[in-house]
């Protein structure tokens, strides 16, 4: 624990450049208890370095639905151990209903999605595509460890995913089909078994072909289940895309990143009625679709690490992975104290050692607390004039520094005065449902609490 003394007119300094860069925030005195350092000048103004104690804890299912990204993949992380992410949608009709006719032929079908990113290196691996059998609604919650019932296979793919902005090669399965005329499905076809003789140019889409039993049933319905959305999820209830990679070996495995409300992710259905013909079913914001999360720290760095109290090194990882609890056992020495707290900044350094091409920081993590009941819980600091996740918090990784800082003299604040009780807090990542970034910090006498504060 380090103090050092600061002149009251450095102080005033301080505060009158601050007050001007954060444009007229609106005064509380229970924030930085400036009003009061104005009522004397005699005043003790200290600086406080206190340790904190961290604790790598398993993070609880996370809700998934109606998120921004939907995520395809698995890794098995030199730190981490496996990670695996999949995901449920349900299909819409396109923009207009359609009927196949009695004399509709299948070429193929195929499911296409939209690639935005990806997270770790771009090995081999293998994807699986099923029928869910399971009604799913969209305005129903759904987490990141629900599972829906399914059926038979009808997609399968072992494919290296390419970066973006690169062509993707050929994404399809081995299944027959009924393809012998020319039509406008043949460009993703060219006898489907052989990869090597299929090289469409699609830029940032994966390409699957499903089953032609699967095609063929939208073929042989009644017209009618093609009228309303209502009708059609009852005939077909949507999709469950997942991945096979138990084997991987260590450092190899990426998660994908997909955007299921482009326009370009969709199942197409190709077929001919004296013309060669296509229709899309497509996916908008009407369709459920949630993600999927397993883990295994069997044996990994991790899961040695778990529930370890007073740890020298702090873990953290998305996707309902773990996240770092944190604990200031050194604010109880202020509880006899009257002061003001100034300033309080988190400080929060990475292990550099676990950095790597593939494995890179998030660019922005967050704190969280809980409540009496333990359900999560903002801290007063995320809020600035009523933003939340401002700027002025913090969480953004410091790449020179190799750190991340947060200001929290809000929440220190009202721990103090009895206002706030102190359940410590979780270190997670940014939208930790949508990304696979995971870090490790250097915990012990590295992470620190600086406080700023005018003892009264």
């Amino acid at each position: 624990m380090k103090k050092n003394k600061i002149t009251f007119s450095v102080l005033i300094s301080y505060f009158i450049i601050h007050s001007l860069i954060l444009d007229g925030c609106k005064k509380d005195n229970t924030i930085l208890g400036f009003d009061k350092q104005l009522q004397g000048s005699e005043l003790n103004v200290v600086s406080d370095s206190l340790t904190l104690e961290t604790t790598t804890i398993k993070e609880n299912p996370l809700l998934t639905d109606k998120v921004k990204l939907n995520l395809l993949g698995s890794y098995n992380d030199p730190v981490f151990g496996y990670t695996s992410a999949s995901f449920y949608t349900q299909f819409n009709l396109g923009s207009n209903t359609i009927s196949f006719g009695k004399n509709a032929v299948l070429d193929s079908v195929v499911l296409h999605l939209k690639h935005i990113n990806h997270y770790g290196k771009l090995t081999p691996q293998n994807f699986k595509i099923y029928e869910i059998t399971q009604d799913i609604n969209v305005d129903n919650k759904y987490y990141s460890n629900d599972r829906i019932g399914y059926e038979k296979e009808i997609g399968v793919l072992h494919h290296i995913p390419k970066k973006i902005n690169q062509v993707e090669n050929s994404i399809n399965s081995g299944y027959s089909d009924n393809s012998d005329s020319k039509t406008n499905a043949t460009k993703y076809e060219n006898k489907i078994g052989n990869l090597s003789n299929y090289t469409p140019s699609s830029l940032n889409v994966m390409k699957i072909k499903l089953s032609s039993d699967f095609g063929q049933k939208f073929l042989n319905s009644d017209s009618i289940n093609f009228t309303k959305n209502g009708l059609f999820i009852k005939l077909f209830k949507g999709l469950y895309i997942t991945t096979t990679n138990a084997n991987q070996a260590v450092g190899d495995g990426a998660i994908l990143y997909f955007d299921l409300l482009s326009p370009e992710s969709k199942i197409t259905i190709y077929y001919k009625d004296k013309t060669a013909k296509f229709y899309d079913f497509v996916i908008n914001t009407n369709c459920a679709r949630f993600n999927y999360f397993e883990h295994n720290y069997t044996n990994s760095i991790v899961g040695n690490h778990l529930n370890k109290e007073k740890d020298t090194v702090a873990y953290i990882q998305p996707l309902a992975g773990v996240k770092t609890h944190i604990s200031f056992p050194n604010l109880k020495k202020f509880g006899n104290k009257k002061i003001a707290i100034n300033k309080a900044e988190l400080i929060l350094p990475v292990d550099e050692n676990t950095i790597s091409e593939f494995y890179t920081p998030p660019i922005k993590i967050f704190l969280e607390t809980t409540d009496e009941s333990g359900n999560k819980k903002f801290i007063l600091d995320s809020y600035f004039k009523e933003n939340l996740y401002s700027d002025y918090f913090g969480g953004n990784y410091n790449a020179e520094k190799k750190e991340y800082r947060f200001n929290i003299g809000r929440h220190i604040n009202a721990i103090i005065q009895g206002t706030q009780k102190d359940f410590g807090l979780d270190v997670i990542v940014f939208e930790d449902t949508e990304n696979a970034d995971r870090v490790v910090l250097r915990g012990g006498n590295k992470m620190k609490l600086k406080i700023i504060y005018t003892e009264l």
